[in-house]
């Protein structure tokens, strides 16, 4: 936690949670709201899809930006633009026109924005600290993350059980502009050094196969890429279909689907503040390994609890599992990517993350139509259980 004692990074920090506890109240209503209209698993699976699927184009056309010295830009712009589409959701849903069309479109817009603006802001973190403290910054980061989870959707289900849903897209969108203008403020005082350029223009296919072979020529990133693949496409979307497993698996209503977020945003802050210790890459890659078997334990143990506490319990152990999984992948890439090819190989491991939680939202739910959400999330439980037996010989022999 040192690098809170540097303000500017302290404000940063402060901002940004802020705009990510609008994001997740909004994201929890949008949920709910989707599944109380149809009670359709594939429906969620499809915004899932929507609002992952731009990575796939999105991403490296980000990380080529960062690049090449446009960090702030790309974070303001796309900020400020998500900001506006949630304006038009409480719109919308102050005149009664929010329809599920309108969700799936603004989802998609607001992926598209996401796409660029994730790979932005995890360089412009790394260029506010020394780089004896990405590790920790990333730490800080996944804290800030989930603090927004822990209150996010408490104000979600109050808002929900009150019929003031859109509120919470009004404080989403204000709360991203916010965030934008300190960007744009920030951005006069932050030390950065100038992007190291190629000596000619490359092109977009020449500049993204130097991300691509950055991450293939190294054994240990292509692991870290691997593990975090399969936790994007089979994990991620149990925590997209929160709604559906509250209300079929629990038979509870939106105030435990409020109570479970923010317990899990609870203990994710708990492994976060744990992981801010670690500063070796070798330990970063076992325990993003060994996350799999928490994310896998407690996907089986969501799909057979039948009672409120069994689902706050093993919603704790994914949420371990998710934040190990998501701090280790993300600081690992950052210390080991080269600085001039940094904003493409993190926005490649942003796109890793987004397509395949696109991919996965959508088979997802369409098997969970199939076989029901439970048979879904036991199938879930032991592909995580392979991708660890394979895993884990290469994780134990790594040396750093």
């Amino acid at each position: 936690m040192r690098v809170l004692r540097q303000p500017r990074v302290a404000a940063y920090y402060l901002i940004h949670t802020s705009a990510q506890i609008g994001t997740w109240v909004q994201q929890v209503v949008v949920g709910w709201y989707a599944w109380e209209q149809t009670h359709s698993e594939l429906l969620l699976g499809i915004l899932i899809f929507v609002q992952f699927a731009p990575s796939f184009v999105v991403s490296p056309l980000a990380g080529i930006l960062v690049d090449r010295g446009k960090v702030r830009q790309v974070v303001r712009i796309a900020d400020a633009t998500c900001g506006l589409t949630s304006l038009v959701l409480a719109a919308l849903a102050v005149t009664g026109n929010l329809t599920i069309f309108a969700l799936l479109a603004c989802a998609l817009l607001v992926g598209i924005c996401g796409s660029f603006s994730q790979p932005a802001r995890q360089v412009l973190l790394t260029k506010l600290v020394e780089k004896t403290e990405i590790a920790s910054a990333v730490s800080v980061n996944s804290v800030s993350m989930n603090i927004a989870r822990s209150v996010g959707p408490l104000g979600a289900a109050y808002l929900i059980t009150n019929n003031l849903s859109f509120f919470a897209f009004a404080l989403s969108g204000v709360t991203a502009l916010a965030d934008a203008m300190f960007v744009r403020v920030l951005s006069g005082n932050d030390g950065e050094t100038k992007p190291v350029r190629p000596p000619r223009r490359e092109s977009f296919l020449v500049t993204l196969k130097g991300a691509f072979t950055a991450v293939l020529d190294d054994r240990s990133m292509r692991l870290v890429f691997l593990v975090y693949l399969a936790y994007a496409m089979l994990g991620r979307p149990v925590i997209d279909m929160l709604p559906a497993i509250v209300d079929s698996i629990l038979r509870q209503d939106a105030r435990v689907l409020g109570n479970i977020n923010a317990l899990f945003g609870v203990l994710a802050i708990a492994a976060g503040l744990l992981l801010s210790l670690v500063s070796h890459i070798r330990t970063l890659l076992k325990v993003q390994v060994i996350s799999l078997v928490f994310l896998a334990s407690g996907t089986a143990m969501l799909s057979l609890s039948s009672s409120e506490l069994g689902g706050y319990f093993a919603i704790g152990i994914f949420a371990l599992g998710q934040a190990a999984v998501n701090i280790c992948s993300s600081a690992f890439a950052q210390m080991q990517a080269v600085e001039t090819h940094k904003g493409r190989v993190v926005a490649l491991h942003v796109m890793t993350f987004r397509a395949g939680a696109a991919v996965g939202g959508l088979l997802v739910g369409y098997v969970a139509g199939l076989m029901g959400l439970a048979n879904a999330m036991i199938a879930i439980a032991a592909c995580l259980s392979i991708v660890f037996a394979c895993a884990i010989g290469t994780a134990m022999r790594f040396r750093g």
